[in-house]
């Protein structure tokens, strides 16, 4: 296996990559990030990374995180995003944090019997807050590729788009969501509206439940503590909207978990960004030849492991009490 210095980075660019700071995984699940120090290259090799980002073929673990939008504009276009793609970046990993926190509010209170509903109120803000900002992200990085790009149809009058998500909606009738005759004036292609058209209840349903927990006086009443875990009352109109609950999960019939309603707002809005990837492919723009030819970005934390199976706790493993995924350090390898 070769070591020199950026053989992942593709061909024409490495003369000029001095700097970049992303480390690679080798066939041979060794990290390498070259340092620039006094004119010359220094391969540093750490034995692990506890909280970061890295280019591999295969994951070093199951538990990191692949994104497959952030990968994608990360190999195709990281310079001109830079700002909203580490901003994407860095709201994953504290997404990740704020799971596995409630966990550990759990076992304090079926512990040392504290009462942590505030502690837990307010993640659930945060991560409502959080998955909010997280489309202004992901509409910022649409206006700035729509803007740059280049339509081979010279007789289509292409106008910028915002910059917020809250354009899908129609002027002055506000959580109206626009129709087809309504993005008309962008010029955008028949793949680009649908992808916001399908999105944007989505998108509603979260912008909604945000202002009903941090405007609306929602608060504490909600959170019941249960020796399963945290609850609401099923009937508690901001959580009920998602229809994501059976009723066997219920404690005393009315009782229901907390975890599936994160889980589908976090996995939602993720899963949003990577049919925004299909959209762009449909579409059929033509990007410049990946950074890294081959290689995916992961993302690798030590509270990764709720976040990387998110999807199985919204229909499975829905209380705090129930197994949970554990944490792998590297001794096993998977497709992203």
């Amino acid at each position: 296996m070769t070591t020199e210095p950026y053989f992942y980075i593709r061909e024409d660019l490495r003369k000029n990559i001095k700097g970049f700071d992303v480390p690679v995984l080798d066939e041979n699940k060794i990290f390498h990030l070259w340092i620039f120090r006094h004119n010359e290259l220094f391969d540093f090799k750490p034995q692990n990374i506890y909280e970061g980002i890295y280019l591999a073929k295969k994951s070093f673990a199951d538990v990191d995180i692949y994104l497959e939008f952030v990968s994608f504009i990360f190999q195709k276009c990281y310079d001109e995003n830079k700002l909203d793609v580490n901003a994407i970046i860095c709201d994953a990993f504290n997404l990740a944090a704020c799971l596995n926190k409630l966990r550990i509010f759990y076992e304090i209170n079926q512990q040392q019997k504290l009462d942590v509903r505030r502690f837990v109120a307010t993640e659930i803000e945060y991560i409502f807050i959080t998955c909010r900002s997280l489309f202004d992200h992901l509409q910022r990085i649409s206006a700035h590729l729509w803007e740059n790009i280049t339509l081979a149809d010279k007789t289509i009058n292409k106008k910028k788009i915002p910059p917020t998500f809250s354009f899908v909606y129609r002027d002055g009738r506000k959580h109206t969501i626009k129709e087809h005759k309504d993005f008309a004036d962008y010029g955008l292609p028949l793949e680009w509206i649908e992808f916001y058209i399908t999105s944007a209840n989505t998108f509603r349903a979260i912008q909604e439940l945000r202002e009903d927990v941090i405007h609306k006086g929602y608060d504490i009443r909600w959170i019941y503590a249960t020796e399963r875990g945290f609850g609401i009352d099923s009937e508690y109109e901001p959580f009920k909207r998602f229809n994501v609950w059976k009723k066997e999960y219920f404690i005393n019939e009315t009782i229901a978990p907390v975890r599936p309603i994160i889980c589908h707002v976090i996995y939602e809005t993720f899963m949003i960004m990577n049919r925004f990837v299909k959209m762009l492919n449909d579409v059929n723009i033509q990007f410049p030849p990946d950074i890294a030819p081959g290689y995916l970005l992961f993302l690798r934390t030590s509270n990764s492991h709720l976040l990387q199976k998110i999807d199985e706790h919204i229909l499975h493993n829905v209380w705090d009490d129930e197994k949970e995924i554990g944490i792998v350090e590297g001794n096993t390898n998977s497709n992203a």
